[in-house]
């Protein structure tokens, strides 16, 4: 992948989407978000890429595991949940708002190590992470004589949820590559019943196109992020767009809105419903899902 792609930077593989662990058991219902530092660490990347005029590439979690404290699997210390579709979406179009030039995954399950298979006692073996689902994993069947005859890969409920979400980034990958990402701008809810997320940077770099072109009147759930960006078109133009994208990973969000300058430029089924009163627009947003505005210069 490096030979042929030659990303300045793979980004390091920060999941934000967790169970809670209590004393070693999982907290039933207790997922969580970690939004501090999982914009925190794309922006990390978005500056230092921009500064020297080079791209990275992100990875997105796609296998649910488990990491404990050691080999004898009695303390859990963190549980990364199967990944639905909204999580898979949240992760890689956050990357792709913060400059990524390419998305990355561990397709198949965690297999045993070296170290592991020299050390059956598993002592002194650093590895201690079990994955419970992979996109995909091998049955490998082998005859008496211990070679194998058959491998046979299973694909999972994951690789068929990467499947539509790589497609919703391919139909919109001329946007992505070879983008230029201005800003960013949280648009905390208003008149909703979930705490808003303070810890996300209200701005950061350039957010005139933003505030040009859209007024937000209202927002749920846990609010969006608005990123100002620009593309280069076939026919020599400069192509602005701002993207609106719901926050939650795993609920839909409403957002009403004015357009002030541009076009609106739809995704579905991203867009779960549409409506109109006034001056104001109401787009309620699947989990993660997002839409652009664009105009030309």
């Amino acid at each position: 992948m490096q030979t042929l792609f030659r990303p300045w930077i793979w980004s390091y593989d920060y999941y934000p989407i967790k169970d809670k662990v209590e004393h070693g058991s999982i907290v039933i219902g207790g997922t969580k978000t970690d939004y501090e530092k999982f914009y925190g660490y794309l922006g990390l990347y978005q500056d230092f890429t921009k500064k020297i005029g080079s791209e990275f590439w992100a990875y997105g979690m796609c296998m649910a595991h488990e990491f404990y404290e050691d080999k004898t699997w009695t303390k859990l210390k963190d549980s990364f949940p199967t990944p639905t579709e909204g999580s898979l979406r949240f992760e890689v179009f956050s990357a792709l708002l913060y400059g990524a030039q390419g998305i990355v995954y561990y397709r198949y399950g965690l297999g045993i190590s070296a170290a592991e298979a020299a050390d059956p006692d598993k002592k002194g073996v650093v590895g201690n992470t079990k994955c419970v689902l992979a996109p995909l994993s091998c049955e490998v069947e082998k005859n008496s004589e211990n070679a194998i005859i058959n491998v046979t890969i299973h694909k999972s409920i994951i690789w068929e949820r990467l499947k539509k979400v790589n497609g919703e980034i391919k139909a919109f990958q001329k946007i992505f590559l070879r983008c230029n990402v201005k800003g960013h701008r949280q648009y905390p809810y208003s008149n909703g019943a979930t705490t808003n997320i303070e810890t996300i940077k209200r701005y950061e770099g350039d957010i005139s196109d933003i505030d040009e072109c859209i007024e937000i009147a209202k927002c749920y759930g846990y609010g969006v992020l608005l990123t100002s960006l620009t593309n280069s078109q076939s026919n020599g133009k400069l192509r602005h767009y701002v993207a609106i994208m719901n926050l939650d990973p795993f609920k839909n969000t409403a957002v009403q809105f004015r357009l002030k300058k541009g076009n609106i430029l739809p995704i579905y089924p991203h867009i779960v419903s549409f409506g109109s009163g006034g001056t104001n627009n109401t787009f309620t947003l699947c989990p993660a899902g997002l839409f652009f505005i664009y105009w030309d210069v």
